[in-house]
């Protein structure tokens, strides 16, 4: 556009001249769009009623480009849309000073309209002005809820909507309560006061809490989750709802590292309708939320199993990210009865692979044994605690009763939870106590580690106490070694007693031909 023009559109934006208005109005029917925009937009600064009331007028026809010059100007049409909506519902620029309304976000004219859709019981007027208001409220509530709030604006917004909520069973408007939640913040008094126990308001505002999809309410709810003070209409609303949206913004605010004041919340609040389908929440929350869904579920949930398949699912699904939360995660889970520990680990190794144990428990325990060789030690350490029975310290305790659980897999397994269990039972051979050491003679089959202390059991044979004796002698019997062999044959050899007894039985269990000649001669 030539200088010329632009010298025409600011003297005409900026005369005192009224004729100017009508100017100005002729050329939004031009049939150039910088003529309509350059006219347009000196109409606009010159901020009178009439050029307000012209831009209504031809609101519906204006252009994508024009009403982002209309909305660098909203202080003039302020007062024009405020006259509009003032009047009746069939003026006939209403519709346009709604459309006005909510884009230009005139949130200054928020209390008046709240007066208007308390005391009109008219739909036509209701209806559109609620939807506006509501539209207001929640960018008011969600800017505020950033540190981003306008001085003095939100304030006498939610002063008006709290007294309307005090008059809800007069106006029965629940789009009130709502615009209400949209525009609070967690320390606003006036919400803290209608949300107080034993409030007639909170019966008022529980509903919406409990219902509403507005991303503004559903912010509100899932952030009292962090706060100190937690309402009993609040409790109620957050265990209520099941909704994906609800659960991603509640996640959110729980983070990665929820504070001790977030733990003690979701601890109050028990089990959540969210994450009650723990099958397939894992699968259904963004990764980006993971950590806090382990976090959650762990303080939540009441069943142990159900926690450590959520965790599993989330140390399978998600990124490294979420390891820290899984660690502690697994650390924090209850122990899990031993005897029905043992009967899933003896169902999950009898499970070949690709198949899957089809018994929950033994699932589970072979999900544990798939990723016991993750790469972050801290999960490791936390999957090993869950295998409590089969540390070392707990197999030494049991002695006599880890003879029917020996196998070549539990062996491998145990040494893959206990790497130096080799080292640690030859400490335990040599010492003192008797009962220590028969213990650990026990331990010796069942970790499947006899190479690696073959000539220590050896000597015991030859030097050590009788009962000890006879227990390393038994326990020859599921060996294959030459030496173990000739030992067994020379005892079978020798004197009558416990000994040559105990070898007898060893080679019937290794060689049962051997066995029964050596019965034979006996008898």
């Amino acid at each position: 556009m030539n200088t010329g023009m632009n010298l025409t559109f600011d003297l005409l934006a900026t005369t005192r001249n009224e004729a100017a208005v009508g100017v100005l109005t002729s050329s939004l029917a031009a049939e150039d769009p910088r003529i309509r925009c350059r006219g347009l937009e000196a109409l606009l600064r010159r901020r009178s009623q009439r050029g307000a009331l012209q831009v209504l007028e031809v609101w519906e026809n204006l252009t994508d480009a024009e009403l982002q010059t209309v909305q660098a100007h909203p202080a003039a049409m302020q007062p024009v849309v405020a006259e509009v909506l003032a009047g009746p519902a069939d003026h006939p620029l209403w519709n346009a000073a709604v459309d006005a309304l909510r884009m230009l976000s005139l949130a200054e004219l928020l209390p008046g309209l709240i007066e208007r859709t308390e005391a009109s019981g008219e739909r036509q007027i209701r209806g559109p002005l609620m939807a506006a208001t509501i539209e207001l409220c929640s960018t008011l509530g969600v800017a505020a809820r950033r540190g981003r709030e306008v001085a003095g604006l939100r304030l006498p917004v939610i002063r008006r909507l709290a007294e309307a909520v005090r008059r809800f069973e007069f106006h029965r408007c629940e789009g009130l309560c709502v615009a209400f939640l949209a525009a609070s913040r967690w320390s606003d008094c006036e919400l803290s006061l209608l949300l107080g126990e034993g409030s007639r308001t909170a019966r008022s505002l529980g509903p919406p809490l409990a219902h509403s999809t507005l991303p503004a309410v559903v912010q509100l709810l899932a952030g009292f989750v962090c706060r100190r003070e937690l309402p009993e209409v609040v409790r109620e609303a957050i265990r209520s709802r099941s909704d994906e949206a609800f659960r991603e913004q509640l996640l959110q605010c729980i983070s990665a590292s929820p504070s001790t004041t977030t733990r003690r919340n979701l601890r109050a609040l028990g089990p959540l309708a969210c994450l009650a389908d723990w099958r397939t929440v894992a699968g259904r929350t963004r990764p980006a939320h993971h950590a806090a869904l382990v976090h959650a579920h762990s303080v939540t949930c009441t069943d142990p199993l159900q926690q450590l398949a959520v965790t599993l699912d989330v140390l399978v699904q998600a990124n490294r990210d979420a390891d820290a939360a899984v660690a502690h995660a697994l650390m924090k889970l209850p122990r899990l009865e031993e005897a029905e520990f043992l009967r899933g680990l003896t169902a999950a190794l009898a499970t070949e692979a690709p198949a899957k144990p089809s018994d929950p428990l033994a699932r589970l325990v072979w999900r544990v044994l798939q990723v016991l060789d993750h790469p972050n030690p801290a999960v490791v350490a936390g999957l090993r605690s869950l295998l409590w029975p089969l540390h070392l310290e707990r197999l030494l305790e049991r002695g006599e009763g880890l003879r029917d659980l020996a196998s070549e897999q539990l062996g491998a397994l145990i040494r893959r939870i206990n790497p130096t269990a080799a080292e640690q039972i030859a400490d335990e051979l040599r010492h003192p106590v008797l009962a220590r050491r028969l213990r650990a003679i026990e331990t010796v089959r069942a970790c499947g580690v006899y190479e690696s202390l073959e000539p220590l059991l050896l000597n015991m044979v030859e030097h050590d106490h009788r009962e000890a004796q006879v227990r390393v002698v038994e326990s020859l019997g599921a060996e294959t070694s030459v030496a173990s062999l000739e030992l067994l044959r020379r005892l079978d050899e020798g004197p009558e007693g416990t000994l040559r007894d105990a070898a007898r039985r060893a080679l019937a269990e290794r060689q049962p031909s051997a066995g029964r000649q050596a019965s034979a001669e006996a008898s």
